[in-house]
C-alpha cells in the first residue's frame, strides 16, 4: 500500500515538472528568460521550448503584433489631445528593459511632441510627432508606425 501510494506521489511529481518545464509559446510573441545567475536574459522565439523551473523564469511575454494607444488628454494649455498611435516593438531584447512601461513611454513622448509642435496643418504635425517618436523609442527597440492626434483648443470645444 505504501510503495504504491509513494510511487504514485512520485510520478505525478514528474508529470507536474514536465508541464511546468514545457513552454509553448504562440506565433507573433517572444518571451524573455531569465535564468539564474545570467545578467542577460535569453530569448524564446515561437515554438516549443524546455526550461527548467525554479532556475528559469519567463520575465515578459511581449507581443510583436502592432499596438495601438489611444490618447484623450488635456494638455498644459487647456487643449484636449485625442487620438490613437499605433506602435510595435521590433527589437525585443532592447525593448524587455522598457516593456512594462512603454504604454506610458509612447504617451509621454506623444504628449510632449504634441506641445513642442506649433504647425497649424495636422497631417504635417503627425509626421513630424512621428519622427520626434521613432529617434526617442528606436533606442529602446520599439516603432511607431502611425499617428492619428489632433488637438482640440478650448474655444472648438464649446
Amino acid at each position: 500500500m505504501f510503495a504504491s501510494l509513494a510511487t504514485l506521489c512520485f510520478f505525478g511529481f514528474v508529470a507536474a515538472t514536465l508541464a511546468l518545464a514545457c513552454k509553448r509559446i504562440p506565433e507573433g510573441q517572444v518571451y524573455t528568460l531569465h535564468r539564474r545567475h545570467q545578467a542577460e536574459p535569453q530569448l524564446l522565439t515561437p515554438g516549443t521550448h524546455w526550461i527548467v523551473p525554479l532556475r528559469d523564469r519567463i520575465a515578459h511575454k511581449i507581443s510583436l503584433t502592432g499596438r495601438a494607444l489611444r490618447l484623450d488628454e488635456t494638455l498644459d494649455d487647456g487643449c484636449r489631445a485625442q487620438g490613437t498611435v499605433y506602435w510595435q516593438v521590433l527589437d525585443p531584447e532592447r525593448a524587455d528593459a522598457v516593456i512594462d512601461h512603454a504604454e506610458t513611454l509612447v504617451r509621454e513622448h506623444t504628449l510632449e511632441g504634441l506641445r513642442s509642435e506649433t504647425t497649424p496643418d495636422a497631417i504635417v504635425r503627425s509626421v513630424h510627432i512621428k519622427n520626434q517618436l521613432n529617434d526617442a523609442l528606436r533606442p529602446q527597440g520599439m516603432l511607431v508606425t502611425r499617428v492619428d492626434v489632433h488637438t482640440i483648443g478650448m474655444a472648438d470645444a464649446a
